[in-house]
């Protein structure tokens, strides 16, 4: 019998809840567990509401933010050996 692990993501950028806007999702998985996806907040890191992409590996999220790009999700992480 297989057994699964579940974490239950919640960057600690993101606000607190309200509908979409303050939310983490996740996108994409590779086999060593590193996990990318996207929190929104109403605020924003750099004003305004958007979106910011992440990744969360070994229990650390890193917020991934691109110059002069106002909200982004990324859609995947590559493999690592």
């Amino acid at each position: 019998m297989t057994i699964y692990t579940f974490t239950m993501l919640d960057d600690p950028l993101a606000g607190p809840f309200t509908l979409f806007t303050d939310d983490t999702w996740a996108a994409g998985i590779n086999n060593t567990g590193d996990i990318v996806g996207y929190y929104g907040f109403a605020t924003g890191l750099i004003g305004g509401t958007g979106t910011y992409d992440y990744i969360y590996s070994e229990g650390t999220y890193t917020t991934l933010i691109s110059p002069n790009v106002f909200g982004s999700n990324v859609g995947g992480v590559f493999y690592r050996a």
